[in-house]
């Protein structure tokens, strides 16, 4: 029996890499965001820290007030602030 494997020209292949590299980044950012995220941010409020946002945009605040993050962040309008 034979097989026929089409042969993927350049440009396709480089694309597939691409997106591929591409989406492992995702995953890769996504999963420690959503496992080691949250950890980090308990104990380093339990230490005193806080943590300096600078240059927010209206909707980047708007977020943080829906999920309550204002009070993990201290949000200033740029280093001047500080």
């Amino acid at each position: 029996m034979r097989v026929l494997v089409p042969q993927a020209d350049g440009e396709h292949a480089a694309q597939v890499l691409r997106e591929t590299l591409a989406n492992f980044f995702v995953y890769t950012v996504r999963y420690g965001t959503l496992s080691w995220g949250p950890t980090f941010l308990k104990e380093a409020k339990g230490r005193g820290k806080k943590f300096v946002l600078l240059g927010l945009t209206h909707g980047v605040r708007e977020v943080l007030q829906l999920t309550r993050l204002t009070g993990v962040f201290e949000i200033r309008g740029s280093e001047d602030d500080l």
